[in-house]
């Protein structure tokens, strides 16, 4: 790494493009030239591959489209305009595309378009962290990151003539009451309202919900997707570190972006350090690895401590099923793989000390080493 990441730049509603992803950018956009655009699309897929980017170049896309058709422009997607022909190959390549430089982008970037809304947890004040998830809002004069404020903001007049748009990043986070306060707008969805649920785990939402969404899956990048994402925003990681990292990634930019900025190289390569003998546990390497982590006020080392275990068990449980008779290994690195996952989450939620979670899972995995042989 030779330079900072720009993390605002990066951020999804400030992203112009969107790699690897074509088959889902073609799928929506058939849905909407056919004239009968589903009212809400359940985006699917790991984190880090370009859901919320996707959920934002398409109402960016929708939003520019109702005010080109009010204010009567010709538009690229237009069957009728002379221009069609011409603009079929520009069709195929722009896709979703919309300028930055146009009004649209710009005020759903700064988040002044008054037809369109992103509902995600909030800081919470007191404790200066993340909210654990979505409320449902009060019932009269709902909070702006509430599921009640954006029901409502689906219901109001559209400013137009065109769609309104919401995003919810993630409706993974939505509180049971709140996915059912939203349940009974997307079962009587207003006209011309548009609703796009980015979602990392399907499973937590009610089924009911999953039922009466278009589903639209989204799949790991390739290397070469990643490279191009990397060549893009000018980060400075050469070949070398890509090609070393990307494994881990599992085709998630925000995977390898989390562990590429700030400490990330050297927490993995610490963490290379200990995983080359497991058994022995180099306790020195271990404790510089723990003082880094305790160092970094933003949390990211941890979570990059996280990335890497949670790869290196993951692999480890595959190498033990291909060469086991009986299945007893496998099941015992699975174990240890979903044990460290809960305890990681479980420290990050009620702040619990990481510094020991981490020495008590290394020491876990080396005991498991020893006695797997």
């Amino acid at each position: 790494m030779s330079s900072e990441i720009d993390i605002d730049r990066m951020h999804p509603k400030n992203t112009p493009i969107l790699f690897g992803q074509g088959g889902a950018e073609s799928e929506f956009l058939n849905d909407f030239t056919s004239g009968r655009l589903h009212h809400t699309w359940l985006i699917t897929g790991p984190k880090g591959i370009g859901k919320a980017t996707l959920a934002y170049r398409i109402a960016r896309f929708v939003l520019s489209k109702s005010v080109s058709q009010n204010q009567g422009e010709v538009s690229l997607f237009d069957d009728n305009s002379e221009l069609y022909e011409e603009n079929q190959q520009k069709k195929n390549e722009a896709k979703l595309y919309v300028p930055p430089e146009s009004p649209i982008f710009n005020s759903i970037s700064l988040g002044t378009n008054p037809d369109f809304l992103s509902l995600e947890r909030v800081i919470d004040p007191q404790s200066k962290r993340f909210s654990n998830n979505i409320p449902i809002g009060k019932m009269a004069n709902p909070e702006k990151s509430s599921a009640r404020f954006l029901t409502n903001f689906l219901r109001k007049t559209v400013s137009n003539g065109g769609y309104r748009v919401a995003i919810v990043d993630a409706a993974d986070d939505l509180r049971e009451d709140a996915q059912n306060a939203l349940l009974k707008t997307i079962e009587n969805p207003p006209s011309y309202s548009l609703l796009l649920l980015v979602s990392h785990n399907p499973a937590r939402l009610l089924p009911t919900i999953r039922s009466r969404c278009r589903l639209l899956r989204l799949f790991p990048l390739s290397k070469k997707n990643i490279g191009e994402v990397i060549n893009f925003f000018n980060i400075g990681l050469d070949n070398n570190d890509l090609d070393s990292l990307y494994s881990i990634s599992n085709g998630s930019v925000g995977n390898l972006i989390d562990i590429a900025d700030s400490s990330g190289i050297e927490v993995f390569r610490l963490t290379n350090d200990i995983f080359s003998d497991p058994i022995s546990l180099n306790i020195q390497v271990l404790e510089e690895l723990l003082s880094l982590v305790v160092k970094d006020r933003t949390g990211k080392a941890f979570q990059t401590v996280h990335i890497l275990l949670s790869h290196w068990l993951a692999e480890k449980a595959k190498i033990e099923a291909a060469g086991a008779v009986h299945n007893i290994r496998r099941d015992q690195w699975v174990s240890q793989w979903q044990e460290m996952n809960h305890l990681f989450r479980q420290t990050e939620n009620v702040n619990l000390d990481k510094k020991q979670t981490i020495f008590t899972t290394f020491m876990k995995i080396s005991s498991l080493c020893r006695e797997c042989g």
